[in-house]
């Protein structure tokens, strides 16, 4: 199996910047950017790029990065350390219940889908069909969720008033079995009513307009500094390693890899090997797409298993694939 992880540097900066304005809003100093751009150099270089460009907008707050695997293990030993982070949606997903679990679990989460103008609002956790109806579910992480919309629709203190009796109620004793208490759904949601102060009528919601239709600017380079250079074909040869012509008209091929590891030229090493081989033809000069097509007729007409091609390019003369990985 083979999937794309694609990160666009629109996606990316409306996103942070998103988070910085959160950041900024809510008084916090610092703001973290998680990533593993040691290894995804290409895709997660680029958002840690894109954090820090938009980092410099925001003097006020404290900004660095850090690489996942670290932020785990640092956020189980020290998660004070830490105030704002901002992560690529997978590593998010993870870490979100991460952060759950060291506050109480996912029955405490929220979570707020946040788009353009337009929300929604759910806990971190999913269903539970297996306590339905049981009145043992916890409903603080529903409750905190619809905190948030209120803060999103500009109504501070009602959501206030609301969180001030959820403390209340939790500091008295009375939670749920998931938190160690014995209450019944029911009967901790009465307890949160009645820690209730008198309601502020004062206070209007803020409807947030509608996003414009217009397209969306792109930052990239134009069409005239990329340049084609070569192709990587995914080849099944469930014999070993295929064999493969060395030239394709102006295309040489410069390397084979399995499972991320090089296995041609030179020798092998003792790996397990799967039936799904990137092979790399490059040129040493621009290519024009034609040059794609008729390699792949070659390939065809050979008998090649061939199973999906990727192109590989130059923008502004720096090569957007790595040599040894292949990653684009």
């Amino acid at each position: 199996m083979q999937q794309l992880r694609i990160i666009t540097r629109p996606g990316s900066e409306a996103f942070l910047r998103f988070a910085f304005e959160l950041a900024r809003s809510q008084g916090r100093r610092r703001i973290t950017c998680v990533h593993k751009a040691n290894i995804h150099k290409m895709s997660d270089g680029l958002f840690r790029e894109c954090f820090y460009t938009i980092a410099t907008d925001y003097p006020e707050l404290q900004a660095d990065d850090i690489l996942i695997d670290n932020l785990c293990m640092q956020l189980v030993t020290r998660p004070e350390a830490f105030d704002v982070l901002v992560l690529p949606n997978l590593f998010g997903d993870i870490v979100s219940d991460l952060c759950a679990g060291s506050v109480g679990g996912l029955g405490v989460a929220p979570g707020g889908n946040i788009g353009h103008g337009r929300a929604v609002f759910e806990a971190v956790h999913g269903s539970a069909p297996d306590i339905a109806g049981k009145g043992i579910a916890n409903p603080t992480a529903l409750l905190l969720s619809a905190l948030q919309m209120l803060h999103f629709l500009h109504l501070h203190r009602h959501a206030q008033r609301i969180e001030e009796a959820l403390r209340l109620t939790l500091a008295s004793g009375i939670r749920t079995r998931d938190l160690g208490g014995n209450a019944s759904t029911r009967e901790f949601a009465r307890a949160i009513i009645s820690n209730l102060r008198p309601l502020d009528f004062t206070e209007e919601p803020y409807l947030p307009p509608a996003p414009e239709a217009v397209p969306q600017p792109v930052s990239t380079p134009s069409a005239t500094a990329w340049q084609l250079y070569g192709m990587d074909v995914f080849v099944r040869s469930p014999e070993g390693i295929p064999s493969l012509p060395e030239c394709l008209g102006k295309l040489r091929l410069r390397m084979i890899s399995n499972r991320g590891t090089k296995v041609f030229p030179g020798s092998p090493p003792p790996i397990l090997l799967v039936d799904w081989y990137r092979c790399r033809y490059l040129a040493d000069e621009p290519l024009q797409h034609t040059d794609i097509v008729q390699a792949l007729a070659e390939l065809t007409n050979r008998g090649v298993l061939w199973m999906h091609v990727e192109k590989l390019h130059h923008v502004n003369g720096i090569a957007l694939y790595s040599k040894a990985q292949g990653e684009e």
